[in-house]
């Protein structure tokens, strides 16, 4: 039976806002490591199992966010611009903003880049810091919004013809060329991208591939545990675009769906997830960057670095999140993509046993 049957994709919904928890949590452990774990020939074996493992959760949220397409944005190419231009774009913009003009004030008056100076800039390095159109974005993972964006909108025109299975196989084809090939420098966007959207995308639009997933759970366990000590323990490159790279990121990113499908959702997981996983996104960089200045400092363990900025990172993420909701709707909703319009007045319960919907 179709998975979408047993569970409706109401539920299954429920169950991606709670992995998106999960998996922003994820995100946020991954760039705690890298940022002690430079440069990349100091890795040791746990913490390259440790970042590909942690790696694979960004492919997720873009398998999630092309799953999500199909059944969400059924307007016109233009009432999809406006959607994600308010969903991501706002943010996006709002953000990195921020960023930009504590950075541009921390320089002004400190001096600590003199070359980078407003005076000596040019208007259209000012204007690309803001909107990171060409280069990361101040606040660096920010990109993902960004090239999200530019990702929808380019399926957008393609919908029509990737709802057939000819055309989404040429799309996909397409899309692994360039993950070959490597342009992330000259389309803007990352590649992994759109080959994980396409990936959701077709989950959606053809229910018997999320049957095949649904059955996968124990051999893609299987081949992540096998894939997981060739990078531990071999001499290949984090991050570059090769079939093994490939092959890992879409055999964690296979499991997670099927555990997605398998597993009952968990109401409080869910709240979480679709209430604060944005927003701790949207605020952990800087929660990083702060404490492993305040680690180097003081010459501190690395370890205890990555496991309390993580838990704090999230914390500081949870705290915002709640901030922002008590903020007048307009703003509330550019910060949050207007996933924060309503205050929540109590924690999230029902957590204690789990329910199929």
């Amino acid at each position: 039976m179709c998975p979408a049957r047993i569970y409706g994709h109401k539920t299954l919904s429920n169950n991606l806002d709670s992995w998106r928890f999960v998996l922003i949590a994820l995100v946020v452990v991954n760039h705690a490591l890298l940022l002690t774990a430079e440069p990349a020939a100091d890795y040791g074996h746990l913490d390259r199992a440790l970042i590909v493992l942690t790696r694979a959760a960004v492919p997720a949220l873009s398998l999630f966010s092309g799953y999500l397409f199909v059944g969400s944005t059924r307007s016109s190419l233009l009432g999809v611009a406006r959607q994600k231009a308010r969903t991501l774009i706002l943010p996006f913009l709002a953000w990195n903003t921020g960023a930009v003009v504590v950075l541009v004030l921390l320089n002004e008056t400190f001096k600590i880049v003199p070359e980078a100076l407003v005076a000596t800039q040019s208007r259209y390095d000012l204007v690309n810091d803001v909107t990171a159109f060409h280069g990361a974005p101040a606040n660096a993972p920010l990109y993902f919004l960004r090239d999200l964006f530019i990702t929808f909108m380019a399926f957008s025109l393609l919908r029509p013809v990737l709802r057939h299975p000819v055309g989404l196989a040429l799309a996909m084809l397409a899309v692994v060329v360039n993950y070959g090939l490597d342009l992330d420098e000259r389309i803007i966007i990352r590649n992994t991208i759109p080959v994980f959207f396409l990936m959701g995308f077709g989950l959606r639009t053809f229910p018997q591939l999320m049957v095949l997933c649904g059955r996968a759970v124990l051999p893609m366990a299987i081949l992540s545990a096998a894939l997981l000590p060739i990078w531990a323990f071999g001499n290949t490159h984090l991050g570059d675009p090769t079939v093994l790279d490939l092959a890992t990121l879409t055999a964690f990113s296979i499991l997670v769906i099927g555990l997605v499908i398998r597993l009952p959702n968990w109401p409080s997981l869910s709240a979480l997830g679709k209430r604060y996983s944005f927003v701790i996104f949207l605020t952990h960089w800087w929660v990083l960057l702060g404490l492993a200045a305040v680690w180097d400092h003081f010459g501190w363990s690395d370890s205890y670095y990555r496991a309390f900025a993580s838990l704090v990172a999230v914390g500081v993420g949870v705290l915002t999140a709640n901030l922002i909701s008590r903020l007048p709707g307009p703003i509330a909703s550019a910060l949050s993509g207007g996933r924060l319009k309503q205050p929540s007045h109590r924690f999230p319960t029902g957590g204690a046993r789990p329910t199929h919907g």
